[in-house]
């Protein structure tokens, strides 16, 4: 292919043979940006979704499809297609495979959004059940994992119909205590549940900076944000722990604000100053009646429950009949299984016979000698939940 020199302003998406000149004049190596080295991987097919188009439908358009791959860690990490690769991916024949299903991506780049990694595939290969020496020994172990603790068919993108947001990712509580929280995080699931108790051990709420939702410290008589600095007076946010109980489960959902405003049916900042003196470990009224109420909410898992914290948590919220267009988070389950309450699922075996392809000797020599189990460091740093 014969390269063309050319400026930053005359590259476009599909460009492949285009060259431009340029001086670095700052390296953000502080930033830990992914390497550009072209990478191989091989994990078992979870799911795909459908192709689609981005960018400008009057100009260039792209298309482009989500897979999402999982290790034996039961790390995710989320593979995109493009162009040719995303439109001729035979979605339905690979959905109809035996499971599991191996995959395996040859030269993908490693990419990050959200603090997460993902794989590209421009130009990268995949293959399914590719014909590797190791390919049986893979799917052995995925399949001794997966029918103990089944992975669960996710939806990642809402739902523009109401009622089918009102069901998206509907599983029992019972078994999501059962899955690893790492490999669902970033994922909204719904269930419809009763508010049990609340827990009376932390504190209900929080002075916050007023621009922020940082907590504000207390220091001579003076509270003050660690971003924002000195205030002249802060804000209270709710960050209360209730029991969530379905049918027979029940776990630990944490409630913030804004969308526990709805819950309690007041702001938190006008509950505290209708207080005489208020306690942050002394539950009010109010939000002891939140208990017996049944709600449907959307929730996803919390990886992080430090109180306060400059970590952004998005946990969900109370589903009702009207879902309003802007989604916020309020409430999350923060509940994290042990490996012995790990392995109560059981399901029927399933025998291996898989249609097969050929892979090409240099991935092959290079794939035969990964470990798709590899290292906790290794498989974190692959771990991607969009």
């Amino acid at each position: 292919m014969m390269q063309v020199e050319a400026t930053i302003k005359e590259l476009r998406p599909r460009n492949r043979n285009k060259i431009i000149e340029a001086k670095v004049y700052r390296s953000w190596i502080a930033r830990d940006p992914p390497g550009t080295t072209e990478k191989d991987y091989i994990g078992c097919y979870i799911s795909s979704g459908q192709a689609d188009t981005i960018g400008d439908p009057n100009r260039d358009q792209m298309v482009i499809r989500k897979v999402e791959i999982q290790n034996l860690n039961r790390n995710s990490i989320e593979l995109t297609l493009w162009d040719d690769l995303a439109d001729k991916f035979e979605k339905d024949q690979i959905d109809a495979l035996e499971k599991p299903v191996i995959i395996a991506v040859s030269s993908c780049k490693v990419s990050r959004y959200r603090n997460q990694l993902q794989l590209s595939s421009t130009p990268a290969t995949y293959y399914i059940n590719p014909r590797i020496p190791h390919l049986q020994d893979y799917r052995a172990e995925y399949k001794e994992l997966f029918n103990l603790n089944p992975p669960l068919e996710i939806v990642r993108q809402p739902y523009e119909d109401k009622e089918q947001e009102k069901l998206r990712n509907r599983f029992a509580l019972s078994v999501l205590l059962h899955q690893i929280p790492k490999t669902y995080e970033g994922v909204w699931f719904t269930c419809e549940g009763t508010v049990t108790s609340i827990n009376a051990s932390r504190d209900w709420y929080y002075p916050s900076c007023t621009t922020c939702s940082l907590k504000a410290e207390y220091n001579d008589g003076i509270f003050e944000c660690k971003v924002h600095g000195p205030l002249e007076y802060p804000s209270y946010r709710y960050n209360f722990k209730a029991n969530l109980t379905e049918n027979t489960a029940t776990s630990t959902i944490m409630f913030f604000t804004p969308k526990a405003n709805d819950i309690v049916g007041i702001d938190c900042n006008s509950l505290v100053a209708s207080l005489t003196n208020p306690d942050p470990r002394d539950i009010p009224e109010k939000i002891q009646q939140v208990v017996g109420k049944t709600h449907i909410f959307q929730f996803q898992y919390n990886t992080s429950s430090k109180q306060g914290s400059g970590t952004m948590q998005e946990p969900c919220e109370k589903i009702n009949k009207d879902i309003p267009q802007q989604t916020q988070p309020l409430a999350a389950i923060t509940y994290i299984p042990t490996p012995a309450e790990s392995t109560n699922i059981q399901a029927t075996p399933v025998t291996a016979t898989q249609e097969q392809r050929d892979t090409p000797p240099a991935l092959e020599d290079t794939l035969a000698k990964q470990s798709s189990k590899g290292s906790a460091a290794d498989t974190t740093k692959l771990t991607s939940a969009k």
